[in-house]
């Protein structure tokens, strides 16, 4: 398994994007900030923004990548579930 980390920014005033939010939810995804999303899959970086590059317009961003190495972080959403998954990763 590997993680990712997803970010977005959404630039459509009045847009709806409850279906992007709910396939991130249906992964598991841990959201860490408002639009920053930890994924535990054995997905590559590619797949996942195959799938979720439908769930945004044109004018907004998208950016998944695969976590390597050392992360720190402060002023988190909610700090336990990336604790857990940051000490299920195999040492890098």
């Amino acid at each position: 398994m590997n993680t990712h980390l997803i970010s977005y920014d959404l630039r459509e005033q009045g847009r709806e994007y409850q279906r992007l939010y709910d396939c991130l939810k249906n992964w598991r995804a841990v959201r860490v900030l408002e639009s920053v999303w930890l994924l535990q899959t054995s997905r590559d970086a590619e797949e996942i923004w195959d799938d979720l590059q439908g769930y945004v317009d044109r004018n907004d961003a998208l950016f998944v990548a695969r976590l390597t190495g050392e992360v720190v972080w402060h002023g988190i959403l909610n700090s336990q579930p990336v604790e857990q998954i940051i000490a299920a990763q195999p040492a890098f």
